[in-house]
Order: structure tokens, then sequence, then C-alpha cells
């Protein structure tokens, strides 16, 4: 974490002015420039990532729906898949990508399947 050296606030956060880098808490240059930018071009990977990693969980969960009536185990990961892609999905969102929405409405899709899969399995069970 880097800190201001006028404020001590933490700077992975900065406000651009007239090609000037400054503060959010106090609004003075920072000296640190290079380690600012750099703390932030990781953390919008990381959410960028989070994003990625959230469709490519969305697809495999939906995969496992549309071949779970072959391979019976597969419908065992639909609703955990469903939810971990949602959660990704939804914190990617949160900090503004566009593709976190993807994986949010993906992980919502089969969130849904997973849980009309676990009803019509308890009706199944239920009048057998």
């Amino acid at each position: 974490m880097v800190k201001c050296e006028e404020c001590g606030k933490d700077t992975t956060s900065y406000y651009e002015k007239d090609g000037r880098k400054l503060c959010l808490g106090c609004y003075a240059d920072s000296k640190d420039v290079d380690k600012i930018s750099a703390k932030i071009d990781e953390k919008t990977n990381y959410y960028k990532n989070m994003g990625i990693v959230s469709i490519v969980i969305g697809v495999i969960s939906f995969i496992c729906y549309l071949f779970g009536s072959y391979m019976f185990g597969l419908f065992f990961l639909l609703l955990p898949l469903g939810i971990i892609s949602l959660i990704l999905g939804h914190i990617s969102r949160k900090h503004g990508y566009k593709i976190g929405t993807y994986g949010f409405v993906l992980g919502s899709i089969d969130t849904i399947l997973g849980i009309m899969w676990i009803i019509y399995v308890l009706l199944i069970i239920m009048y057998l």
C-alpha cells in the first residue's frame, strides 16, 4: 500500500488535474506517481480478470446443465458453479466493469436453473 507523504492516506486512488496526479485526501502532488499507477493497474487487472473468470465459470456451469441429462453427476455442479459465477460477476460489476455484468447474468441464469433442477428432483422423489 502506498501512503501519501503529506496526509498519510492510502493513495491507490488519485485525482488527476492538468496532467498532475494528486492525492484524494489532501490534493497534494504525489511524489510516488509510478508506485500509485502500478497499484491502480494491479487492482484494475484484478477486478477485470474476476469478470472474465465469472464468465468462464458461468459457461462451464451452463454446459453442465446441457449435458446433465447424459451424465447425471454434472447436475450437482450446476448450482455451486452458478453461485460462484454470480458472486464474482457481482464484485467485478460493482467495480465498474461491463464484463462482470455478463458473468453476473450467466451466474443468475445458472443459479435459477440449478434451483429449478433441485425442485424437479425433490418432486420426483416425493411422488415415487
